[in-house]
Order: structure tokens, then C-alpha cells, then sequence
């Protein structure tokens, strides 16, 4: 028995087993200080002695650091490598709140926070775009927003002993720690948005015995096929015919049906079967 049958997946945009997994992280991240920044504020008050105008100084010079970069990003993402930009993004702000730790002058501190806020608002560009590049993004963005609001709960409710065990340096230690978790998943980022969206137009085959893979479906280039998974027969794939009716599926060799929707126009004549 041949056991070269091809099995045909769909190459998704998201196709990265990780990549939703690190959008939504770096997106976290990069709003650990934003989202729990009413807690922020009083640990610089209680712990750090800042008054509340100094306070509200420094909680605001870090936002103006986040919209300084999200509208960068917004306008100029497509020339970055968006991997590059994750990982100096997380150093950056592992290295200013490690930073703010042993500072004691309150203007290199806003400094420091105009900096870590700079690092975050690409975070959170690129990790909200890489979601909405994702094959479902009303589902994914429900996801997000969930662990985003998690992570401020928890991050709230713990705040308050942090401070009576360590002051403002337990916290400050746990921003520093938490960008460098993302550090593994950067790889699974996309390169950029052209790659990402590029990723979903094609088909591969994955050979069933771990050989090398198949080469792609002949004519099925404009095709996005959604298929979990399909058994060829021996016969060759590139015979595959379009079915249109079957409500748009591909009939291949041996009877096996994908159901396929165009990813753009075509010029292409209808096809019958055995036509």
C-alpha cells in the first residue's frame, strides 16, 4: 500500500500555531502600566513620595509615549520588520521599569516612563493588528480583550499587598519581568502585514509518511481551500477540477471534494464535471 497519500491544508494567516497566542500576550504587555495605572499612581504617591501633580505627570508622559508610537506604527508599520520591533519594544520596557527601580530623581523617572511607554504603544499596535490579520478576528479580538481585562483584575487586586510587602519595587520588578516572557514568542509574530496576509493564498500538501511535501494543487493558486483534512488518491492532484455544482468544492482524484471559495476575480471558464 502507497502510503505517499497527500494530506492538503490550508496555509491560514495565522497559520503560526503560536502566532495568536503571542499577539495576545504582547498586547498585554504592552498595556501592563496603562491598564492598572490607577494603582500605578498610588504607589508613586504612597511609595515613591510624588505628589499627585507629580503623579499625574508621570502617568501622563507614559501615554503620550503609547500615542506617540501607536500613530507611528499606524502610518509607518509596513516598513518595519514587525519582529525586530516586538523584541527592542520588550527590552525597552524591561530595561526602563528595571531602571525606575533604582532612580531616584523624578525627572529621568518620566523620562523612564515616557520611554517604557514608547515600547508599549508598538506592542499594542502590532499585537491588535496581528490579531485583526488572523482568519477570525471577531473571535480572536473577544480573546484579547478578555486577557487584557484579566490581567488588570488580578494585577489590581494583588496590587495593594505588593505595596504593603515591598513598596513600589515588588511592582516595578514584576514590569520588568513580564515583557521578557514574550521574548520566546516573538518568532511567531509575522514578519510583516504584506507576509501575513500573503500566508493565507496558498495550498500545501503535508505527505502522510513524513517524506518531503507535495507540490501544490495545479490551478488551485486563486483558491482558498478550507479543509481540515483531505486524503488524495494516487492519482495525480494536479487533475483537480473545480465543481461548481457542488457549491464551489474541488473535486480531486478518487472522488475527494474541498470546498473552496475564490480569494479574487478569475477569469476562469466554468468547469463541469467530466467537462
Amino acid at each position: 500500500m502507497n502510503e505517499a497519500a497527500a494530506v492538503a491544508m490550508p496555509a491560514a494567516r495565522d497559520s503560526h500555531p503560536w502566532r495568536l497566542t503571542a499577539a495576545i500576550l504582547v498586547s498585554c504587555i504592552g498595556a501592563e502600566v496603562f491598564i492598572i495605572q490607577p494603582g500605578f499612581v498610588q504607589g508613586l504617591v504612597q511609595s515613591l513620595g510624588f505628589d499627585e501633580k507629580q503623579a499625574g505627570y508621570a502617568a501622563s508622559i507614559e501615554v503620550w509615549g503609547i500615542t506617540a508610537t501607536t500613530l507611528l506604527m499606524t502610518f509607518f508599520s509596513h516598513r518595519f520588520n514587525w519582529r525586530t520591533v516586538s523584541m527592542l519594544s520588550l527590552l525597552v520596557m524591561a530595561l526602563t521599569n528595571a531602571a525606575c527601580i533604582a532612580v531616584h530623581d523624578q525627572t529621568l523617572f518620566l523620562v523612564l516612563r515616557f520611554l517604557c511607554g514608547a515600547g508599549a504603544g508598538s506592542l499594542i499596535s502590532l499585537g491588535f493588528t496581528v490579531v485583526g490579520l488572523t482568519d477570525r478576528p471577531d473571535r480572536n479580538f473577544g480573546y484579547l480583550i478578555m486577557w487584557v481585562l484579566l490581567y488588570g483584575a488580578i494585577a489590581l487586586y494583588v496590587m495593594p499587598s505588593m505595596f504593603a510587602w515591598n513598596g513600589m519595587t515588588g511592582v516595578l520588578a514584576f514590569l520588568t519581568v513580564f515583557p521578557l516572557v514574550a521574548l520566546p514568542l516573538v518568532r511567531a509574530m509575522p514578519v510583516n502585514g504584506e507576509a501575513a496576509a500573503q500566508a493565507g493564498e496558498h495550498l500545501h500538501l503535508v505527505a502522510l509518511d513524513g517524506h518531503a511535501p507535495a507540490a501544490p494543487v495545479a490551478g488551485l493558486a486563486p483558491l482558498e481551500v478550507a479543509v481540515d483534512r483531505l486524503l488524495v488518491d494516487e492519482q495525480p492532484v494536479g487533475q483537480a477540477v473545480e465543481d461548481r455544482d457542488h457549491g464551489g468544492a474541488v473535486r480531486l482524484p478518487g472522488g475527494a471534494e474541498v470546498e473552496a471559495t475564490h480569494s479574487g476575480p478569475s477569469d476562469r471558464p466554468r468547469s463541469t464535471p467530466g467537462g
